[in-house]
């Protein structure tokens, strides 16, 4: 497929592809996003495209499993609530220091380090609760934990001896 044809059906196809999620009971705002990325997308793998005349049917279904993506992907972070830590007003800095460590990781990773460390949670409690498989979250946690472990120390990149920032 030419990029002038691919031009044309991004015309003529891209409020079809709207349409056609809201069609499916996505949101306005995110039909329109999940089509722009869909047809984006599409542009990018336009070469695999066997037949030009089934360009509109090809991006719809980019657009769908762009939006599945999404939803699964906000259903699991929605899973698990991110917690506020109670300080004492004496121990700010321990606060200032929970704060700049959550920044560190990802929502998600946030997530799972507060119910498995926190709440007490176990990997196959967290696993069936995020739709995830219980491999999956013991390997996030150690991944996060490796990244707030590397925060936490400094001159651990510089070749000196690593202190821990209380």
């Amino acid at each position: 497929m030419t990029t002038t044809d691919y031009a044309q059906a991004y015309e003529t196809g891209f409020q079809k592809t709207v349409r056609f999620l809201l069609s499916r009971g996505v949101e306005a705002l995110t039909a329109e996003e999940s089509a722009q990325a869909a047809w984006a997308r599409g542009w990018e793998k336009r070469s695999h495209l066997k037949d030009a005349k089934l360009v509109g049917q090809w991006v719809n279904t980019i657009a769908l499993n762009i939006f599945r993506g999404r939803y699964r992907k906000e259903s699991r972070e929605e899973a698990l609530p991110v917690r506020e830590f109670a300080v004492d007003p004496e121990n700010r800095m321990a606060r200032v220091d929970l704060a700049k460590s959550a920044a560190q990781c990802s929502k998600r990773d946030w997530q799972l380090l507060t119910a498995h460390y926190v709440d007490g949670y176990t990997s196959d409690e967290i696993a069936k609760r995020m739709d995830l498989n219980a491999v999956t979250v013991r390997v996030r946690i150690s991944r996060a934990k490796s990244k707030l472990r590397c925060f936490l120390t400094v001159g651990s990149y510089s070749g000196r001896e690593p202190v821990v920032v209380a």
